[in-house]
């Protein structure tokens, strides 16, 4: 619209709000600053941006157990990126790490229902992998998958264990039987790879 730069304030808080631009290409400096730098700002600002918006390439990694009974799959998966401000160890080689265990301990096969594991590409600029996955299932595909468990941050020094609290009821109490008492309650909301398959209608539940 010919604006020469776009600078975003939140008004709710001092701090920046961490956020990421949709789609590459924009051609504009971009910025976000708190309440406070919003304040601070004058008739005129000057910005220079250091930063690089462009298409990049990357996957997806998908395995399933041989055999399993009936036509039912049940699907774990975790995402393979992280951010240059978190630790990424924890968001998410923990996730990663507990799916190539569940891997491991699987052999391949496993008693009842086809296991799936998923290591989703892209997932802190938005879902990418996640959503494009289900976004091409075939409706007889997507019927398929019973359950969908998101394990995204599961292993920290510290941890305080938690349920996502806003998923699948069944799964949910599943997860806390398994859990035992010392589980709280994580709104997750749409924040990470489950996401996509919530909004498919497929049952999804995590840990976190």
């Amino acid at each position: 619209a010919g604006a020469a730069a776009l600078l975003i304030v939140d008004r709710d808080s001092d701090e920046p709000p961490a956020a990421t631009l949709g789609a590459p290409g924009i051609r504009i400096p971009v910025l976000a600053v708190g309440a406070a730098g919003g304040r601070s700002l004058g008739a005129r600002v000057e910005l220079e941006v250091d930063a690089v918006s462009e298409r990049r390439r990357t996957v997806n990694v998908v395995a399933e157990t041989v055999g399993g009974e009936g036509d039912r799959i049940v699907m774990a998966g975790g995402h393979l990126d992280s951010v240059p401000a978190g630790p990424g160890i924890n968001d998410n080689g923990s996730g990663t790490a507990a799916l190539l265990e569940m891997a491991d301990a699987l052999g391949g096969r496993a008693p009842g229902a086809r296991i799936r594991l998923a290591f989703w590409g892209a997932e802190e600029l938005g879902l990418i992998g996640s959503r494009r996955y289900v976004r091409e299932l075939e409706p007889d595909e997507r019927e398929r998958i019973a359950a969908y468990l998101n394990l995204d941050m599961v292993g920290s020094p510290e941890p305080e264990y938690g349920v996502y609290s806003d998923t699948d009821p069944g799964i949910e109490r599943l997860l806390h039987r398994l859990v035992g008492p010392r589980a709280e309650e994580e709104s997750t909301g749409g924040n990470s790879d489950h996401a996509p398959f919530q909004r498919a209608g497929i049952p999804v539940g995590g840990l976190f």
